[in-house]
C-alpha cells in the first residue's frame, strides 16, 4: 500500500482518543506501577503488549485526539510527539479538566483532560493544537456539523504544520476555558510539585497592551521561563537571577500566551493576554 511506516500518526475520539493518548506517551513500566504490579505488567506484555505486527515499531509522529484523556499529564514529557486535542468544556462523559471518566452512571477511573494536557504540553515544549468547544458536551462533532467542520479544519491545519507546509490555516485555536486542575507527580522515582503558585507574587497589567511585568517570590534563585503560543511553540526563552521580568510585545500578535517558569525543580505556568 506504499505506506511510510515513519510517518503513522494515531488518532481517536472519546475511548478511542485515550488509546491514542496513551499509545504515545505511555511508554515507561514504571509509569503504570500505581495501576498494576510488576508480574502482571510481564503476563501482559509489558508495554508493547502481544498484538501488533512483530518487527514493527510502534511509534507514531503525531496524536489526535478528539475528547481524550489520559492516566497521568506526567506522562507527557520533553521531546514526546506533538498532539491536536479538541474538547467541550461542558463534557459530562470524559473531563474537560481533570474528574471520573463515566459510562452511563457508572464512573470508570479519574483522568487528565485536554484542559490538563494543554498546560503540561506548554510546561515541557511539546507542540499541542487546541481547540476548546465552548459550552459544547461530549464528542460534539459527531452531532453537528459546525462542530465537525471546524474539528475537520483544526486536525487539518495541524497534520500541515508537522508536515511543515505553508497552506494558510483554517481554523485558529482558542483560548483554553478554566484553570487546569494540576497535582504533584510521583512516578518513575519523579516528585514534581507542578504549577506552584509560591513561584509567582505577581503578572501585572495583564491583559497588556504594550508590556507585562513579572515579579518572583524568590528574587535570589534562578528562573528559566519560556513564552509559548497556544500550539506549545516556544517564542522565546528567559533567564531571571532576580526579582522581576519585563516581556515585551514588540512583534508579538495580540493575542493568548502561555508562560512556562521552573524553579529550582518546581514549575508553573501562566496565561498573558496581548491585546
Amino acid at each position: 500500500y506504499r505506506i511510510d511506516t515513519t510517518k503513522i500518526f494515531v488518532a481517536g475520539s472519546s475511548a478511542g482518543a485515550i488509546t491514542a493518548l496513551h499509545l504515545a506517551y505511555l511508554n515507561k513500566s514504571c509509569e503504570l506501577e500505581k495501576f498494576l504490579d510488576a508480574g502482571t505488567i510481564a503476563s501482559l506484555g509489558g508495554i508493547e503488549g502481544t498484538s501488533g505486527n512483530a518487527g514493527y515499531s510502534s511509534d507514531v509522529i503525531g496524536v489526535i485526539s478528539l475528547a481524550g484523556a489520559l492516566a497521568s499529564y506526567g506522562w507527557l514529557e520533553a521531546g514526546d510527539v506533538p498532539l491536536c486535542t479538541t474538547h467541550g468544556d461542558n463534557d459530562g462523559t470524559v473531563d474537560y479538566n481533570r474528574g471520573t471518566v463515566n459510562v452511563g452512571t457508572i464512573g470508570i477511573m479519574t483522568l487528565d483532560g485536554s484542559r490538563v494536557i494543554t498546560d503540561r504540553a506548554a510546561a515541557v515544549g511539546v507542540q499541542n493544537n487546541f481547540y476548546t468547544h465552548y459550552g459544547a458536551g461530549h464528542v460534539p462533532h459527531t452531532s453537528s456539523l459546525a462542530y465537525m467542520d471546524t474539528t475537520v479544519n483544526f486536525v487539518r491545519d495541524f497534520l500541515i504544520s508537522v508536515f511543515g507546509c505553508s497552506d494558510t490555516p483554517l481554523q485558529a485555536a482558542n483560548t483554553p476555558s478554566g484553570t487546569a486542575v494540576l497535582y504533584p507527580l510521583d512516578y518513575c522515582g519523579l516528585s514534581v510539585a507542578e504549577n506552584d503558585a509560591s513561584l509567582i507574587s505577581e503578572i501585572y497589567p495583564n491583559p497588556a497592551s504594550e508590556q507585562v511585568t513579572v515579579t518572583f517570590a524568590n528574587s535570589n534563585a534562578t528562573k528559566e521561563l519560556a513564552l509559548l503560543d497556544l500550539s506549545g511553540r516556544v517564542l522565546e526563552t528567559y533567564s531571571v537571577n532576580g526579582s522581576q521580568l519585563v516581556i515585551q510585545k514588540n512583534n508579538l500578535s495580540s493575542g493568548t500566551y502561555i508562560l512556562r517558569i521552573v524553579e529550582n525543580g518546581l514549575s508553573n505556568t501562566q496565561t498573558i493576554v496581548f491585546k
